[in-house]
C-alpha cells in the first residue's frame, strides 16, 4: 500500500503540471481528490495529521513526542482496514512512480505497524524522525545569488490574473505565465512545484560539476549548490523565489 502523504504530493505536481501544461485531466483528477476529502473522513484526518505533522514546529523534545503521540492515537480511534479503504480510493486517482519520502514513511509507520516486539524498532524510528522535524525551525531561507534575472513585478502579476486582461497577459513571459498560475493555487501545490525547481536545480548543477574542470566555475556552483539545499518554501516570496530559480536553470543549462 502507497502512504497517503507521497499519493498526495503526486496528486499535487499533477495538478500544478496540468495547469502549466492546459491538462484537462489532471484538472479533473484534482476535483475528484478534493470531493473525496469533503466525503470521506477518514481521508480529511489523514490530510490533517500530515499536515499537523509536517508543518508544525515545537521548542522541547518532550512536547514534540506528545504531539506525534496525541495525533496518532486520534488516527487510531479509526478501524485500520478502513483506513487502507480510504487510502485505496485516492491511490486509484492517480498512476506512477512516487518519490520516498522519510517524513511520509514515518507518518505511515507510525499509523500502520503493529505494537509487537519486531515493530517496536520501525515505530521508533519514526518517532526520532518526527520529533527531529518538529524541533527543526521552519526556515524561510530566499534564495540569493549573484545570477543576473529579469525582475518580476508582483503587482503586475496579480493584477493580469485576477482581472484576466488579455493584452496585459499577453506582454508577459512565458515563465512569468506560468508564475501567474501556479501563484493562484493551493499552497501545498505552489510548495510541490518549488521543491521541484530546486531539485532540478540541483540535478543540473550535479551535471555541470562532473562535466566542468575549471576550478573558479566549480567553486561558483559549489555555492549555488549550497545556497540551494538550504532553501525552503515561502508563500510571501514565491513568486521572485521561482523567478530567480528559473533564471538559474537557464544560466545553468546555457553555460
Amino acid at each position: 500500500m502507497r502512504n497517503f502523504g507521497s499519493i498526495r504530493t503526486l496528486i499535487n505536481r499533477g495538478l500544478s503540471d496540468a495547469y502549466l501544461n492546459e491538462n484537462i485531466e489532471g484538472k479533473k483528477t484534482f476535483k475528484k481528490y478534493v470531493k473525496l476529502l469533503k466525503e470521506d473522513t477518514n481521508l480529511k484526518n489523514l490530510f490533517f495529521l500530515h499536515k499537523n505533522l509536517e508543518d508544525t514546529t515545537l521548542s522541547t523534545e518532550v512536547a514534540a513526542k506528545e504531539f506525534i503521540k496525541e495525533n496518532i492515537e486520534f488516527i487510531k480511534l479509526t478501524d485500520e482496514e478502513s483506513l487502507i479503504s480510504s487510502i485505496s480510493k485516492v491511490d486509484s486517482l492517480v498512476s506512477g512512480e512516487i518519490d520516498p519520502n522519510v517524513l511520509h514513511d514515518a507518518i505511515h509507520d507510525l499509523v500502520f505497524t503493529e505494537r509487537t516486539l519486531e515493530g517496536l524498532p520501525i515505530i521508533y524510528e519514526a518517532m526520532d524522525t518526527l520529533s527531529a522535524h518538529l524541533l527543526a525551525e521552519k526556515n524561510r531561507v530566499k534564495l540569493n545569488t549573484n545570477t543576473k534575472y529579469e525582475a518580476v513585478d508582483s503587482h503586475k502579476l496579480i493584477d493580469i490574473a485576477v482581472n484576466k486582461y488579455n493584452r496585459r497577459y499577453s506582454d508577459l513571459s512565458e515563465t512569468e505565465r506560468k508564475i501567474v498560475r501556479l501563484s493562484l493555487l493551493d499552497s501545498n501545490i505552489k510548495e510541490t512545484a518549488f521543491n521541484d525547481m530546486v531539485s532540478e536545480n540541483l540535478s543540473n548543477i550535479n551535471d555541470n560539476l562532473i562535466e566542468r574542470d575549471e576550478t573558479n566555475v566549480r567553486e561558483k556552483l559549489k555555492q549555488t549548490k549550497e545556497k540551494l539545499s538550504s532553501m525552503s518554501y515561502n508563500e510571501d516570496s514565491f513568486v521572485d523565489d521561482m523567478a530567480k530559480l528559473s533564471a538559474l536553470k537557464d544560466t545553468v543549462l546555457s553555460n
